[in-house]
């Protein structure tokens, strides 16, 4: 009688040793482990698609930046006064007047506004690489607005622009000086996460698939056949309001409280952070690289910002004496100020304050004119 063989197969008993009882599951550290490898390894992606090829071959277009600059290279031989800055510039300078005074004066010359709305610090870094790639034989002069706004702004949405200009090397300065910032820990903390909000979009790659959609069509728009010579007053006035009377006599009366402290005497700048003089420095050289003398050009506006423009004007008469200075910001009295027609809010001139003031600048530079151009900063 022949030996029945054994089944190859475990029985149930056997079996039931060789997985989890029915409602067993791994445990959870093992599971967080997983997900956080998981993570890991998706940042580590996305940081390399960011820095192989995200940053050389995504260009989206960038509005009103990509157009000055397009605006600019067809003038390229005839700039001889180049503007660059916020809105504050933007809307306070029209080269037609400015170049029209200049000529009555004895010296013509031919001006271009560069400047650009809502101009981060960061992105005027891009604005400079991108005008030190032109071509610009005549150049003589850059008016530069020295502003330190290194933070977004956080009531706009997120643009190509913001995702572009924070970068790999816009970024470590910009953490820098707000680290450094002589202010409450709360608010430089917050102040640096509105950065990396800025940055972690871009290093994630997020957005770029969209402004694939929006081309960069190399000046083909009608918004750079209406610039001209860079001036915005002309295109966006008409739809913005005037400050009543009340309004700006209101402001007026804020400014000079806020002024003079109720001391009677403006109270000392603040000092500036080697972080942010550092910052300085470093856009001062840049801006050098133009084979132009940088002038720092403090445009009218209100006492918002007071506190940053006076520690600015305090630094450069300071640690940058070989820099001119043309400034305009509100210090006290001053016909500038006190004609509403001549605003479209509290810190933009109209059209009609755009022609008085550009004039005003434009004999303030003649006397500037006369003085030797500094060397390279030592």
């Amino acid at each position: 009688m022949g030996v029945t063989p054994q089944s190859e197969h475990p029985s149930v008993a056997e079996y039931r040793h060789c997985r989890p009882e029915r409602g067993e599951h791994e445990p959870l550290s093992r599971q967080l482990r997983t997900v956080l490898a998981f993570l890991c390894a998706l940042l580590a992606a996305l940081v390399l698609f960011n820095v192989l090829v995200t940053r050389h071959f995504w260009r989206p277009y960038l509005g009103e930046l990509d157009d000055k600059v397009v605006r600019l290279d067809q003038l390229a031989d005839k700039v001889e006064v180049l503007f660059i800055g916020t809105s504050h510039v933007d809307f306070a300078v029209d080269p037609f007047i400015f170049d029209a005074t200049a000529k009555e004066a004895g010296r013509p010359t031919f001006s271009y506004n560069s400047a650009v709305q809502d101009l981060r610090a960061p992105e005027r870094t891009h604005l400079i690489s991108q005008i030190r790639k032109l071509t610009l034989p005549r150049l003589q002069y850059v008016l530069v607005e020295p502003t330190l706004n290194h933070t977004p702004d956080l009531e706009l949405s997120m643009t190509p622009r913001m995702r572009f200009a924070y970068n790999w090397s816009t970024v470590p300065v910009a953490l820098r000086v707000k680290l450094d910032a002589k202010r409450p820990l709360v608010n430089r903390v917050g102040s640096s996460l509105a950065i990396l909000r800025e940055f972690g979009l871009s290093l994630g790659n997020l957005g770029v698939l969209s402004d694939l959609f929006v081309p960069f069509t190399n000046g083909e728009t009608p918004q750079v056949d209406k610039l001209l010579r860079g001036y915005v007053g002309d295109i966006l006035e008409p739809g913005l309001l005037h400050p009543s009377e009340a309004v700006l006599r209101s402001w007026r009366e804020l400014d000079r409280e806020k002024l003079f402290a109720g001391t009677g005497s403006q109270p000392p700048a603040r000092e500036m952070t080697a972080s942010e003089l550092g910052a300085l420095r470093t856009l001062f050289d840049d801006l050098r690289q133009l084979h132009a003398q940088p002038v720092a050009f403090i445009p009218p506006q209100s006492w918002a910002e007071a506190d940053q423009v006076e520690a600015v004007k305090h630094a450069l008469a300071e640690h940058f004496p070989e820099i001119p200075v043309l400034s305009y910001n509100y210090v006290g009295p001053d016909e500038l100020y006190d004609h509403p027609e001549w605003w479209v809010d509290l810190n933009h001139l109209s059209q009609e304050g755009s022609r008085y003031f550009s004039a005003r600048l434009a004999r303030d530079w003649l006397a500037l004119d006369r003085i030797p151009r500094s060397g390279p900063h030592e």
